[in-house]
């Protein structure tokens, strides 16, 4: 019964553990992801383990149950000892912040012959004979079984080992403990159940080794702190030049307007034309000086005070990245270079933000990686944390070329060379770092930059970006639409010159929730709207005599308080009158002959507005 003790201990630690771990939102990471199964799995052993105590104790009751929960023990044994094994697998292996698809891709036959030891070990394990003992208070499970779980445990070891030599240069690092403590602890164990095989220590020494591997991760929120954390320095220290640099500017101003002021008193009382001359090319001197001193000082200004607008728009990520990857696509194959981009799965499809911006940004990075990388690997890892309806998008860009120094990071952040000063894009074109600087800070994000010469660089990009959820929203919009339309009556104003037409449209288009009132000319119109009758909408007719289309409209916007929809209606399909007419202020196109289906479309889409 001891063992029953220290059981339930190992299961109370387990279950914290659970708590601790999943308590806070984490980077899914591939050691994160199998430490997260590795977890779960050794909860479901404890319990297994404390259950066959009982079944082994009433397997004269419970024959069948008894069959299943041993046997179910001696699977949770392997599989927990083959998900250690895939961890120090991808801690060994893995290079480059690679994924774990890539990883295995680039060892597949090493991986494939552990998958095929693993599942034929398996069925071996489910296959064999298991005996029990129940004896003067001793109670195990012993036979070919269990013999097998035991032997599949050291051929794993030995697989570690394996894996361990590949690394020998990164032995030391503090991951491979827990593996450590595992063999050290794991052979203790070993020979005290050959000793006294009812006392059961397996799974508590399992625990107390994934227990003690939540310690040796790599804590991600701690990793995204500093990096925000020395982002943060390098804006401060940017705050700090700006002041220092207006410190400077005005010391340098002193002098030299006092020595105008001076000369300019000389020169009123001067006679001599030569000195005149001589003086006032010397007033011109420091004037010019001063004023390319000043222009400095606003370009400076100018990177807070010109803050650049963000509009947001709903988008896919995925779609925009394909986009960027096929863009660089031809240039990073002509220099032969490995590319490879990691996204996470668990990203949402739909978000809302500028992505005009965020593709500046994401493909003047990618550019300038691909441009001073000439030969290794260049990788581009999106992963995102989601929290309610915000999805914070980690983007880190990294490669094999040349890197970049202190200085020319200082350089990057806070550049104001008027030559690269660049008027606000709204297009994908690549950009400077210092511009893309300012648009991450403009969408709210952080921008760090890592590496060392001839060593690559690593640069990060965080940025918060809302996620969409269209199922709630078109159906309220649906709904509003539907609840406009029963409670009030849509009055819609039809231009045109042509009575015909006017008698045409009210027919076809008028009923028991759509008022057509047909207007005879842009004059009429536009007394009727300064006589402050309402409408929901204005079609009007692109050819009228009197008073002409564009002529009415810009009329009806000179009118106070006009907040009307106004839509043209013409039967021209060029692209470029269409434009014209986007671009002087109707709300839309309505194609002539005009269609009752996409009369309705129109109208729903105004209601929405």
């Amino acid at each position: 019964m001891n063992s029953l003790f220290v059981l339930i201990a190992s299961l109370f630690y387990s279950i914290l553990l659970i708590t601790v771990y999943f308590y806070k939102q984490r980077l899914e990471t591939d050691e994160n992801k199998i430490f997260k199964v590795l977890i779960i799995t050794n909860l479901i052993g404890i319990i297994l383990d404390i259950m066959s105590i009982f079944t082994v104790t009433n397997m004269e009751a419970i024959p069948i149950l008894n069959v299943i929960v041993t046997k179910s023990y001696l699977v949770y044994l392997h599989v927990w000892i083959c998900i250690l094994t895939s961890y120090i697998f991808v801690i060994s292996f893995k290079k480059n912040n690679e994924s774990f698809k890539t990883l295995v891709r680039s060892h597949k036959k090493l991986v494939n012959i552990y998958i095929i030891f693993a599942v034929i070990s398996l069925f071996l394990i489910i296959s064999l004979p298991l005996y029990y003992h129940n004896e003067n208070n001793q109670i195990y499970s012993y036979g070919p079984s269990a013999n097998l779980s035991y032997i599949v445990g050291t051929m794993s070891v030995v697989a570690w080992v394996i894996c361990m030599c590949y690394n020998i240069k990164n032995i030391k690092s503090r991951k491979y403990v827990p593996m450590f403590v595992f063999m050290i602890i794991g052979t203790i164990v070993i020979i005290i159940q050959r000793l006294n095989p009812s006392f059961l220590l397996m799974t508590s020494m399992e625990t107390f080794v994934t227990f003690l591997m939540y310690f040796t991760i790599e804590n991600p929120d701690i990793r995204m702190i500093e990096e925000l954390n020395k982002a943060k320095e390098l804006s401060e220290k940017y705050n700090n030049d700006k002041s220092l640099l207006l410190f400077n500017f005005t010391q340098q101003m002193k002098p030299r307007l006092k020595s105008i002021v001076d000369m300019s008193n000389i020169t009123s009382e001067e006679n001599d034309i030569k000195l005149l001359k001589s003086n006032l090319l010397e007033i011109n001197d420091l004037s010019n000086r001063i004023l390319n001193a000043l222009s400095s000082v606003f370009d400076l200004s100018t990177l807070d005070a010109n803050r650049i607008k963000v509009i947001e728009n709903e988008y896919n990520i995925r779609n925009l990245l394909d986009e960027i990857v096929l863009k660089n696509k031809t240039t990073i194959q002509n220099k032969g270079l490995d590319f490879r981009i990691n996204v996470d799965e668990g990203m949402p499809e739909e978000l809302l933000g500028d992505y005009i911006k965020l593709k500046q940004v994401i493909n003047s990075l990618l550019s300038n990686s691909i441009k001073y990388t000439d030969k290794g690997f260049i990788e581009l890892n999106i992963n995102s944390i989601v929290k309610y309806d915000v999805c914070r998008l980690i983007i880190n860009i990294e490669d094999s070329g040349k890197g970049i120094n202190a200085e020319v990071v200082d350089k990057y952040l806070m550049n104001t060379n008027k030559e690269e000063e660049k008027i606000e894009q709204e297009d994908d074109n690549e950009v400077p770092l210092n511009e893309i600087k300012k648009r991450v800070n403009s969408m709210g994000g952080t921008i760090v930059v890592k590496g060392g010469d001839s060593n690559g660089s690593n640069i990060t990009v965080v940025v918060d970006q809302k996620i969409v959820d269209h199922s709630d929203r078109k159906v309220m919009e649906e709904l509003q639409t539907y609840k406009q339309i029963q409670e009030h009556k849509i009055n819609i104003m039809v231009v045109d010159d042509d009575s015909k037409n006017l008698e045409n449209i009210t027919k076809k288009f008028a009923n028991d929730t759509v008022n057509i009132i047909p207007v005879n000319g842009g004059q009429l119109c536009l007394e009727k709207i300064r006589e402050k009758e309402k409408y929901d909408l204005i079609l009007i007719d692109d050819v009228l005599k009197k008073l002409s289309t564009i002529d009415t409209l810009q009329k009806l916007k000179r009118i106070k308080d006009f907040d009307t929809p106004v839509v043209i209606m013409t039967d021209t399909t060029d692209k470029l009158a269409i434009n014209m007419y986007l671009r002087t202020g109707f709300h839309g196109i309505l194609s002539k002959p005009i269609k009752k289906k996409e009369f309705e479309k129109l109208l729903h889409h105004i209601l929405k507005k």
